[in-house]
C-alpha cells in the first residue's frame, strides 16, 4: 500500500450543507478517502441521496437544520466523536443591495 497523506482511513468526519452541490461531493470524496462520514443537512430525504452515492461503511446520517436552536442541540446531542469538521452549510437571500439589512448579512455568517 502505498502512502496517502490526505487518506482518512479511521477516521471520522462531520459535513454540514451534505445534501447537495459542495457538501455532497466533499462526503462522496471523504468517503473515497476511506473516511466514515456524518452527514447533516435540512432535508433528509437529500442526505439519502448523497449517502447512496459514498463508498464504505459506517456513515451516519443526522438532519439538522443550524439555523434552528433546538435543532442544533439535538445534532449535538446525537454526534458521535469526530476527527474532523466540513462546516459547509450556507443559506442565500436574493436582496437588492439597497434593501440589504444587518441582520441579513448577520443571519447569514451565522449559518
Amino acid at each position: 500500500m502505498s502512502y496517502n497523506p490526505y487518506s482518512l482511513s479511521d477516521k471520522r468526519v462531520l459535513v454540514t450543507g451534505a445534501s447537495s452541490g459542495i457538501g455532497r461531493a466533499v462526503c462522496v470524496e471523504a468517503s473515497r478517502l476511506g473516511g466514515e462520514v456524518v452527514l447533516t443537512g435540512r432535508n433528509e430525504a437529500a442526505l439519502q441521496e448523497t449517502l447512496v452515492q459514498m463508498e464504505g461503511d459506517g456513515h451516519q446520517v443526522i438532519p439538522a437544520d443550524l439555523t434552528d436552536e433546538q435543532s442544533l442541540a439535538q445534532l449535538v446531542a446525537a454526534m458521535p466523536e469526530v476527527d474532523g469538521m466540513v462546516l459547509n452549510a450556507g443559506i442565500t437571500r436574493r436582496v437588492p443591495i439597497s434593501f440589504l439589512k444587518e441582520a441579513d448579512l448577520q443571519q447569514l455568517f451565522a449559518t
